[in-house]
C-alpha cells in the first residue's frame, strides 16, 4: 500500500505541474496559494465590475467645462481579500465602439464631495487603500477632468495596480 500511495502522489503531482496554468486559473486554487502566501500575482481577470452598476453623469462646473463623473461597483473573484484594482477608462465617439478617442486608468479613491467636484481645478481625493473581502465589492466613483472631445462613450476595465 505504501508504494500505491507513493505512485498516486507522484502522478497526480506531475498531472498538476504539467497542467498547472490550468490549475492556477481556478479561484478557489489562486485563493488557497495567496493565503498560504506563495508567490502568486492578483491578475486582471481576478476582479469583474458589474455592468448593471455603472451610470455616467456630465457635469458643468463653474468655469463652463464639463466633467465627466462615472458610478459603479467592482467585484472581487477570489476567496481573499485583496487591495483593490485600479479602473481603465475607454473612450469612444458618438460614431461607434470601433473609434477608440484615448484611455485613462484611475484608481479608486475615497468618494469626493460636492465642492471639490465644482471648482477646477478637481483635487483628487485619497486612494482607497482597504482590501476588499473575499467574494466582495466595493463602490467607486471616478472623476474624468477632461474626458477627450467627442466623447459619447465609455467602457470600464478592473486593471491591477501595476507595481
Amino acid at each position: 500500500w505504501p508504494w500505491l500511495i507513493v505512485i498516486l502522489l507522484v502522478i497526480g503531482g506531475s498531472g498538476f505541474w504539467y497542467k498547472q496554468d490550468v490549475w492556477l486559473d481556478h479561484p478557489w486554487i489562486r485563493s488557497l496559494l495567496i493565503n498560504m502566501h506563495l508567490p502568486v500575482q492578483v491578475r486582471d481577470k481576478d476582479w469583474y465590475i458589474i455592468p448593471e452598476t455603472v451610470h455616467g453623469q456630465w457635469l458643468t462646473r463653474d468655469g463652463e467645462s464639463r466633467i465627466l463623473m462615472i458610478e459603479g461597483r467592482v467585484a472581487n473573484h477570489l476567496y481573499c481579500a485583496l487591495a483593490p484594482p485600479q479602473i481603465q477608462v475607454h473612450f469612444f465617439a458618438a460614431s461607434g465602439l470601433d473609434q477608440l478617442l484615448g484611455e485613462v486608468i484611475l484608481p479608486i479613491t475615497e468618494p469626493p464631495g460636492i465642492e471639490q467636484l465644482q471648482h477646477a481645478p478637481f483635487e483628487i481625493p485619497d486612494i482607497d487603500r482597504v482590501p476588499v473581502e473575499a467574494q466582495g465589492g466595493r463602490g467607486f466613483f471616478l472623476v474624468l477632468d477632461s474626458p477627450p472631445e467627442r466623447t459619447a462613450d465609455f467602457a470600464l476595465t478592473a486593471v491591477v495596480n501595476k507595481k
